[in-house]
Parts: structure tokens; sequence; C-alpha cells
């Protein structure tokens, strides 16, 4: 389950000649999409429930120190042709570490036909948002550094935020390598992997292992470099 899940409760009065596609949710420099929705009326509500949960689902607990990763939520808005009439609860709204928060909108439909998106957009304090440029991602193993290609992420979250990050190890390694132990250049911190190290390569076919990685304090443009112990 991601950061923004689905759309609940709507309704409204008046009839209305709108189709709304999918629903685009702006929020920390990325689009979450949810499905469309065709209001009844012309003047709509609906629910978009927000869990300040870890994005990482299952990642192991008591292996590291998070950093806070409490948001505060200053404004929301909607894009023309739509008019938002209001939003519960009131703004701006700071959400704790792991709570859920259900933001309802009332929302005015265009007084003409339309059939297209709806773009919403969470605006957030920028106090303490980072932007991270990395240009490419070195595995450096078995005494050689290999660039995976396509490797390159721009992203602007909250410091210390957690990303995961999953590559293909065979890009570097072979079947049959041990992984013994995991690296990774400052100022970014390795978090957790799935699977934890010590593993084996054990599927002749493909082999991608997940890495979870706390963004720096700072903003941050270059490569991201992980070290893999071999044996």
């Amino acid at each position: 389950m991601g950061i923004f899940d689905r759309l609940l409760g709507r309704r409204g009065n008046g009839g209305s000649p709108t189709n709304i596609t999918n629903v685009n949710i702006m929020w920390g420099g990325g689009f979450h999409t949810l499905p469309g929705l065709k209001p009844e009326t012309k003047t709509f509500e609906f629910s978009i429930p927000f869990d300040n949960s870890s994005a990482i689902e299952n990642l192991p607990k008591n292996t590291f120190k998070f950093s806070d990763t409490t948001v505060r939520i200053k404004d929301i808005t909607v894009d023309r042709p739509f008019e938002l009439v209001g939003v519960t609860p009131r703004l701006p709204l700071v959400v704790s570490t792991n709570e859920k928060v259900e933001f309802r909108l009332s929302v005015k439909a265009p007084e003409t036909n339309y059939s297209g998106p709806m773009t919403v957009r969470f605006l957030q304090d920028d106090a303490g948002i980072i932007k991270v440029e990395i240009n490419k991602v070195i595995l450096a193993a078995k005494g050689r550094r290999v660039e995976i290609e396509n490797s390159g992420i721009i992203m602007s979250v909250r410091k210390g935020h957690i990303f995961k990050n999953s590559i293909q190890l065979y890009k570097a390694l072979s079947y049959g390598d041990e992984v013994t132990g995991i690296s990774i250049n400052a100022p970014f911190r390795l978090a957790s992997t799935r699977p934890n190290a010590p593993f084996r390569l054990d599927d002749p076919n493909s082999f991608i292992a997940d890495f979870f990685i706390q963004a720096p304090e700072m903003s941050y443009a270059g490569p991201l470099e992980m070290v893999l112990a071999v044996k």
C-alpha cells in the first residue's frame, strides 16, 4: 500500500456531465495515480487516505535508526477546470510518523462537459526538503566497478528519507557467488537489503536485490556506489 491508496466516499448534489479518467496526486516531487470516478453531482466530495508510515513495506525493524519523517502539509489545491470548495481537516496540518489521515475534499466540477484527468496537489512545508540527483549507480565487486545502465534518479525528499533501489546483481556478479557484506558511499547510508546479507545468488536466470537507502541530510548530486563483499 502506498502513501495514497484509493479514493473514498464520492457523493454530492445535482447532475454533472463529468468523467474523471484518473486522479493524479502530486506529492514530494513525484506523483501517484489513482483510478478515476464519474461524479453524479456538480459539487462532489471524495476522500484521499494519506499514510505517513514507511513507504518501504517489510523493512526489517530495529536494524537502523531512522530520521524523523514528520511532514507538514500546508495546502491542497486542485488544478483547473476543477474548483476546490473545501478541505477537512483544516490545513496546515502536521502528520506524524506512522500516522494516517483521511482528507475529505469538496470539489466543483467544470461548467461544461469534461472528460479527462483531475490533478490534486499536496503542498508540504519546504523546510527539511532536499534534492537528490544520482547521475549513476555503480556496483563494485570482485575487483571491478560496473555502472548500471539507466540508473539515474532525481528526487525531492525529506532529509533522511528511505528509498528503495532494486538492482539486477548479475550485472556485476555470477551464479553461485555469495554476498557477505554491503557498504555504500557517503553521504548515503544503507538501511537494509532484501535479502539480507549473507546471501547466495542461487537463481541462474535472474537475481534482483532490493537496497533500502537513507537519503543524506543535505542536497546531493553525483554517483551512488555500493561495494559488495563476495566470496
